[in-house]
């Protein structure tokens, strides 16, 4: 199983959509995915009709407190393949438990997901991992479950800041936690056709050598709200996000080293085959 984490230094900036979509549409390539949310919001889990059932299922914060088995955390999304552990209101109190070395040893306060998440590995060919912009133990303990890191970004003035501060905190991570956490790169969303939106994008994607950049970025589309308010993935949406969002998982794919995913391997009618397959669906 791949672990893969998606996470930034500030909030709105994408990364529940990235998280979303990617993980439907690696679901709709035949990949199984496990999706974790781990924002107290349930931002995540209420892309899916099942948010109305997490205050009494288990969620990640029975899977962190041991309350729970994996098992019993996770829930079906009603996408074929694609599972989920969600997210309510008490996992902000998760840090109670974590910070409090009578309830969890300090040593292993950052290994609890990763432990956790090792018990269904065998299950899924991915995991991604939706979180807070906050550095805090529950970002800490998926930066330590993770393999590797995607980084959705705005092209901004506050981006070269915000890798800059990531930079750092990730390297602390493999110092200490997890050296083999490896970044996949940084991916532009909200993007807009505007001079102003592509010198920034042109600037970080080609004037620093902090992290590689992905070369799909995800234009900003109305219909990712309006996916969120019919509790769909926007891939499942006839729309640019959604058409992104395939492209860029198949990017990240042949990052991954799943060749049949590059883009002189792939015919343009096939480009779009989960968006395509969901077209009639809602």
């Amino acid at each position: 199983m791949k672990t893969i984490a998606i996470t930034y230094s500030k909030g709105g900036v994408g990364k529940t959509a990235t998280a979303v979509n990617t993980a439907a549409v690696l679901a709709d390539e035949g990949f199984r995915v496990l999706l974790v949310d781990l924002d107290p919001q349930g931002c995540a889990t209420a892309n899916f009709s099942v948010k109305k059932d997490m205050e009494s299922f288990p969620t990640a914060f029975e899977l962190l407190t041991g309350d729970s088995e994996p098992s019993g955390a996770i829930i079906h999304t009603g996408i074929k393949g694609l599972d989920l552990i969600g997210a309510e209101y008490r996992l902000s109190k998760i840090n109670d438990f974590l910070y409090d070395p009578e309830k969890c040893p300090k040593e292993i306060a950052q290994y609890i997901l990763k432990d956790r998440l090792e018990e269904v590995k065998n299950n899924y060919d991915f995991c991604l991992l939706d979180c807070l912009p906050s550095d805090d133990m529950i970002k800490k303990n998926a930066l330590s479950a993770a393999n590797y890191v995607v980084l959705p970004a705005i092209a901004d003035d506050y981006a070269l800041t915000g890798l800059e501060y990531l930079s750092k905190e990730l390297a602390e991570v493999k110092r200490t936690t997890n050296p083999a956490l490896s970044v996949l790169g940084v991916l532009f969303t909200m993007n807009e056709n505007t001079a102003v939106k592509k010198a920034y994008t042109d600037a970080l994607s080609n004037g620093q050598n902090i992290f590689p950049v992905f070369q799909q970025t995800i234009r900003k589309c109305s219909k990712i709200p309006e996916a969120l308010n019919h509790q769909k993935p926007v891939v499942h949406y006839r729309c640019t996000a959604g058409r992104d969002y395939v492209a860029f998982t198949y990017e990240l794919l042949t990052r991954l080293g799943y060749d049949n995913y590059s883009v002189d391997k792939l015919k343009q009618q096939q480009l779009f085959q989960p968006y395509l397959a969901h077209k009639g669906r809602g």
